[in-house]
């Protein structure tokens, strides 16, 4: 085993037709999905559903009831197969990190590493904890390191054994804000520089548009959609997507002649029915100041640091008052009028109740 061994790129994950229940309770219904190779796919959503499920069946932990789970070309589990999760070759990382408490740091990145000659296990677990740089705190203990280096070290460990795949169970949400945000672009720089597929389980969108490759948006059991965070952030297939991944205006109206009538002018809807019931949502960032247009009264602003959030109370129309954020040095008085227009790209039509 070398580390400095170019990683292997013809590793492949596929799920195809997942279906899963628990006792008269689907959690799982028709998930198919690919992962290739050096890719970090996040598996997002809210609680219940199914994604940390789906990700107990990849790992082995749970015994696939309908579908087919395929690594390398190889199927490791249907309903008449069941690989063990010691044969797949698949690194875990756990929310609690699992850290084993009375071995060394050194100890546990090398606890996995079987494969290895034993004269060279401890040598290979120094230079991985060098790669996450804490080659320093060999000696010590987990519960002498904080959160994210304990974070770094089960990295390490998961790593070592350069896995197939590798699975991450919300790996962020024991820490703090700023810890976050630098041991995610940590995480990432490190699950880039192997080379070796990662899936990212996670309830928070922000994780999930920052690490992933793709995202698989899943609710009641379903995947919703799935795409680059790009593309569900500017091209949401539902309202439920759109609202996951950012706040949201919401005007009701219906659509006529082609289009639905607003108090910013009539956004075109060709694919809809006329007579049809929708919702135009509208991004809080797609509402711009602007010369001319829609005249609107500053009810409250609160700074978010680069931007503020603005409370606009509309006088001449029926419609409530909207959300809109805008750069902070851009900033109108509270009480004054500004004129506003939109910029389409966060502007979005949906049927209601879809």
């Amino acid at each position: 085993m070398n580390l400095s061994t170019p990683p292997d790129t013809t590793h492949q994950l596929r799920l195809n037709n997942l279906h899963h229940r628990f006792d008269q309770q689907t959690v799982l219904s028709g998930i198919s999905l690919n992962l290739e190779a050096g890719e970090v796919l996040c598996l997002v959503g809210p609680s219940g559903c199914g994604k940390s499920t789906l990700l107990r069946l990849i790992a082995g932990l749970e015994r696939v009831q309908t579908g087919e789970i395929v690594i390398d070309n190889e199927t490791v589990a249907s309903a008449s197969r069941h690989q063990l999760p010691e044969q797949r070759d698949i690194g875990l990382v756990f929310q609690d990190f699992a850290l084993f408490p009375h071995l060394s740091v050194l100890d546990n990145v090398a606890f996995g590493l079987t494969a290895a000659p034993r004269t060279e296990r401890k040598a290979l677990a120094l230079a991985m904890l060098g790669r996450v740089g804490l080659a320093e705190r060999a000696a010590d203990f987990p519960h002498q390191l904080s959160g994210g280096q304990q974070q770094r070290v089960a990295l390490a460990r998961a790593l070592a054994p350069r896995p197939r795949l590798l699975l991450l169970d919300e790996p962020f949400s024991s820490l703090d804000v700023r810890l976050r945000h630098r041991m995610r672009l940590d995480t990432l720089h490190l699950l880039k520089t192997s080379g070796i597929g990662s899936i990212l389980v996670t309830h928070d969108p922000d994780d999930a548009m920052f690490m992933a490759d793709r995202i698989a948006l899943l609710r009641d059991g379903k995947m919703v959609q799935l795409g680059t965070p790009d593309e569900l952030y500017r091209h949401p297939n539902c309202p439920f997507a759109a609202e996951f991944f950012g706040d949201v205006n919401r005007l009701p109206g219906t659509v006529e002649e082609g289009g639905v009538n607003t108090p910013f002018g009539t956004i075109a809807t060709p694919q809809l029915a006329q007579g049809s019931t929708v919702d135009v949502l509208i991004r809080p960032e797609a509402i711009k100041l602007a010369a001319n247009g829609l005249s609107a009264r500053v009810q409250e602003s609160r700074s978010l640091g680069a931007n503020t959030l603005l409370g606009l109370a509309f006088e001449d129309t029926s419609m409530a008052p909207l959300q809109a954020q805008i750069a902070s040095d851009k900033l109108p008085a509270t009480g004054s009028v500004v004129k506003l227009e939109l910029d389409m790209r966060g502007v979005f039509v949906f049927m209601q109740n879809k």
